[in-house]
């Protein structure tokens, strides 16, 4: 049952694209099915009415504390299967002590506001693979104003039987309230056995540090840390402690001004084709920018079954995207 679980939790996280999804409108051309979003606005009256928020925001427990790949207690049980084991290791009581920041955070009364939201996959990790356009329902629970953009803090919750959840965005809009990017900030989602988190810490200089996490019967894992900034057009890239060359078991690349710049690799899980695939791709000041192209990933299962990508070899060519200012205006098939 585990691997199943973590199978379907692999296939969650690695869409391309990370946690993007109220984008300006874009038209997915080539070998796609075309897909138009018009411009999506917040009345500036709306916006007046919600209430400032202070920085920082989250719990810096996130920061301070060092997480390993693994930890947790496994969960025991009866004969009726009742859970037995509610003892918490000092990294579970960490979790818990994060997730209780965010629970009073989300409590917070704001104004409901409807949105058109692209990309449904990002709110469940059962969702079918493919774009959708949908309407969804926040709730704006505070804002930051600056010359250049308007930071809004909003949340979006659902409570069904097979999978609830629960989030929190930061969206970026325009002076004129224009929506321009959006991050998750904080999310819980739950299945009857298993749980995927994202919890962050947003300093006074606005660089966002997350981390993700899921966990299966008392077990978790640490699975992804990243880090972003907002850029001066109020989209969201990542940031770097430091510049230069950087290199880790997933993605390489020339790091300037705390960003990406140039030509990289990223070897991720890719929903689009449901299975690992090497990307290179081409960033201008953190922004995807020109022609990127996935190519196959070979690789090995270890004994656990997961996929071991140290071995792993970059094959033929799957397809192509094209991006312009920041946005995937194409995407081509290779044929057969």
């Amino acid at each position: 049952m585990k691997k199943n679980f973590l199978i379907l939790f692999l296939l969650f996280i690695a869409c391309k694209g990370g946690n993007k999804n109220l984008n300006p409108p874009q038209t997915i051309q080539g070998n796609d099915s075309l897909v138009q979003v018009k411009v999506e606005s917040i009345p500036l009256e709306f916006i007046s009415k919600i209430p400032d928020f202070e920085l920082p925001l989250g719990n810096i427990y996130l920061l301070k504390t060092i997480f390993p790949s693994k930890f947790g207690l496994p969960l025991e049980t009866d004969e009726d299967g009742a859970y037995l084991n509610l003892k918490s290791d000092v990294f579970t009581k960490k979790i818990q002590s994060i997730t209780d920041t965010w629970k009073k955070i989300s409590n917070t009364d704001g104004f409901n506001y409807t949105l058109t939201i692209e990309d449904s996959l990002k709110y469940s990790m059962y969702s079918n693979f493919g774009k959708q356009v949908v309407r969804e329902n926040y709730e704006f629970i505070g804002k930051i104003k600056n010359k250049d953009y308007i930071i809004l803090l909003g949340k979006h919750t659902s409570d069904n039987a097979l999978n609830s959840y629960n989030f929190i965005n930061i969206v970026t809009v325009s002076v004129d309230g224009v929506i321009i990017d959006d991050l998750i900030l904080y999310k819980q989602e739950f299945d009857y056995v298993s749980s995927y988190s994202t919890f962050s810490f947003m300093d006074n200089q606005m660089i966002v540090s997350s981390k993700n996490f899921f966990a299966i019967e008392g077990e978790y894992s640490c699975e992804k840390k990243e880090r972003h900034k907002i850029a001066y057009d109020g989209k969201f890239i990542r940031y770097y402690d430091k510049n230069g060359n950087y290199k880790n078991e997933i993605e390489e690349g020339l790091v300037k001004n705390n960003t990406r710049e140039g030509p990289w690799v990223e070897k991720k899980m890719n929903t689009y084709v449901n299975d690992f695939t090497y990307l290179e791709a081409h960033f201008e000041d953190g922004k995807p920018v020109g022609e990127w192209s996935y190519f196959v990933f070979k690789y090995k299962r270890n004994s656990e079954g997961q996929a071991d990508l140290s071995t792993a070899t970059k094959s033929a060519l799957l397809y192509t995207e094209m991006y312009k200012d920041g946005e995937m205006i194409k995407r081509d098939l290779v044929n057969d």
